[in-house]
């Protein structure tokens, strides 16, 4: 049976942000999937952010799906997406977690 990566990624922002937010679920999604993960940590080292969990080799290469959901845990931990209407490295913000507050501010834009 083929592993349903994109079901699975959405779950688990859906568990991270502990409420169903449309607007930050698909473009932490976008994201992921339309940017190399090298890109994304290459934006946020250049911004300085906090990412040192992602210096690991094993965890950027490794596609196993336990990998790969602890990875977009991670990601949608690290950062919320400032611009609907773009989804580039530059639209990424740094920020300790999604949150509800969050979620209803990207909504009310």
């Amino acid at each position: 049976m083929k592993y349903d990566y994109d079901t699975d990624e959405k779950r688990i922002i859906k568990l991270v942000t502990k409420q169903p937010c449309s607007f930050n679920e698909i473009k932490l999604v976008e994201s992921i999937n339309s940017l190399r993960l090298s890109e994304i940590l290459h934006g946020l080292e250049k911004e300085g952010s906090i990412y040192s969990m992602w210096k690991h080799e094993k965890i950027l290469k490794d596609d196993k799906p336990y990998t790969r959901m602890r990875r977009i845990y991670l990601i949608s931990n690290l950062f919320q997406l400032s611009n609907k209407h773009d989804n580039t490295v530059s639209a990424i913000k740094p920020c300790r977690t999604i949150n509800s507050r969050m979620c209803n501010n990207a909504n009310r834009k």
